[in-house]
């Protein structure tokens, strides 16, 4: 491939991304940096704009093109394309193909959802092959109204009406996102420089394409000209005021947290209370992410339910993803595969029981141990008070646990030791017959005999 006189950094459009990059704190200068290439007007132009910029800022640039195995010799033209574009430019480059029709087999989704998964993760995966610092894509103006409005006919909140980030925390840059799709058209078409065109972008059976043919092209005759500009600013707004109110719900969350672990969260109620709705919402979805069967972020639904919980002592239960309760004084959040047990507890070994702590079993003649710190709680028994093997699990309604003289109920216990006291969030250390320690209740201290053989448990806590 041939190409003529190439922008140089002086170029005006150059020097508006420059001051992207800058204001954004995109890059710095030294920086190596991997270019997501389809052969498309939008990712040659990002190629121009970082080689014009490579030696001002002294840039180790990379291209990569992702081939899905989708269009046939369309598809493939793209790559030789775009390799014999990179050899111009005289930056390395890389094909990858992906074969999106198999992985459509395997995975639920449509053939887009797919095919981006699959996109992301091979540039990752050359990013992270040759130690490249940034990956760059080639998101404009356009493709961000575009998102904005695709998300608000989802029914989508503030985070979503922010539309794509000038950056991502993995090293994701989008350095054009202000520059608009006819601008960059007509800037290649004045350094004569040619494009390929994707004949899918077409296609009005994909969502995305029918609001980029048809819904915006209607919104700017009837409505706004400059409606695309309009979203983009709305981005940019909802962006920034996002940020900040999750900041706010961040020391929100930090304030409200009685306990957290990976199965469980217990947030305080008279706090929660103190909060306005829209923050009490943002930090349900930062506790509940905090859980170990949560990939995705809530729904509408499900933040709505549980904002009812602090108001009255209630229970919800998401399938497979979480449940969530509240007392009079708190609320609590727990993952669908939140352990139950029984799991066995062996003399002479720690077993660990994710959130709920770690249990060591000992057997002493005259003597049983001391807890080591402050974390620890501990039972010690007479070996021919128990009817081992010993096995702890979650307490169960109807628990009973030898109080005294009698048998009392494990529930009405706790409740008597801690007002408000929670005993779905409490574990149970029972032999073969009944429930011997319950250690949110405290020690079990005895007198030590010589002549007599001791088992003790100790608990050691996780909880934050």
């Amino acid at each position: 491939m041939m190409l003529g006189d190439l922008p140089p950094a002086s170029d005006p459009l150059v020097r508006r991304v420059a001051a992207c990059v800058r204001n954004h704190e995109l890059l710095v200068p030294g920086a190596s940096v991997l270019l997501a290439v389809s052969g498309g007007a939008d990712s040659v132009a990002l190629a121009l704009v970082f080689h014009a910029l490579a030696a001002e800022w002294h840039l180790s640039l990379r291209i990569a093109h992702i081939h899905h195995g989708l269009r046939g010799r369309e598809a493939d033209g793209d790559a030789r394309w775009v390799a014999e574009f990179a050899a111009a430019l005289d930056v390395p480059c890389d094909v990858v193909h992906v074969d999106v029709p198999a992985l459509k087999e395997k995975e639920r989704g449509s053939i887009e959802d797919i095919a981006r998964t699959a996109r992301y993760r091979e540039l990752k995966r050359v990013q992270s092959a040759y130690g490249m610092e940034v990956l760059a894509t080639a998101h404009h103006l356009d493709d961000q109204a575009e998102t904005v409005l695709h998300h608000l006919l989802r029914g989508s909140g503030i985070t979503g009406l922010g539309g794509m980030p000038w950056k991502t925390d993995e090293g994701h840059i989008r350095p054009l996102l202000e520059i608009s799709r006819k601008e960059i058209r007509d800037w290649l078409r004045r350094w004569d420089v040619p494009w390929r065109e994707d004949s899918s972008n077409a296609s009005l059976t994909l969502t995305r394409n029918r609001i980029r043919h048809e819904l915006l092209p209607l919104l700017q005759k009837e409505w706004n000209p400059e409606v695309s500009r309009a979203l983009y600013r709305l981005a940019d707004v909802a962006r920034a005021e996002d940020e900040a109110f999750e900041k706010w719900a961040e020391k929100a969350l930090d304030d409200a947290l009685v306990s957290k672990t990976r199965d469980l969260v217990l947030l305080d109620i008279p706090c929660l209370k103190r909060y306005p709705l829209g923050l009490r919402r943002r930090v349900y979805r930062r506790a509940v992410l905090g859980l170990s069967s949560i990939e995705a972020p809530l729904s509408y639904a499900e933040t709505a339910a549980l904002d009812s919980l602090h108001e009255r002592r209630t229970q919800v239960s998401f399938r497979r993803r979480f449940r969530a309760w509240s007392t009079r004084s708190h609320v609590a959040f727990e993952s669908f595969d939140a352990w139950r047990g029984p799991t066995e507890l062996l003399p002479g070994t720690r077993t660990e029981v994710p959130s709920w702590g770690a249990f060591l079993v000992t057997t002493a003649a005259g003597c049983f141990l001391r807890p080591g710190t402050d974390l620890q709680c501990q039972a010690s028994f007479s070996s021919d008070e128990l009817a081992m093997p010993l096995h702890v699990r979650r307490w169960r309604a109807g628990d009973r646990v030898r109080w005294g003289a009698s048998e009392k109920l494990v529930a009405d216990l706790l409740r008597g030791k801690k007002r408000n006291a929670d005993p779905r969030t409490a574990v149970v250390v029972c032999d073969s017959r009944r429930v011997v320690w319950v250690p949110d209740l405290g020690d079990i201290r005895v007198t030590a005999k010589k002549d007599t053989n001791y088992v003790t448990i100790i608990r050691e806590s996780w909880r934050v």
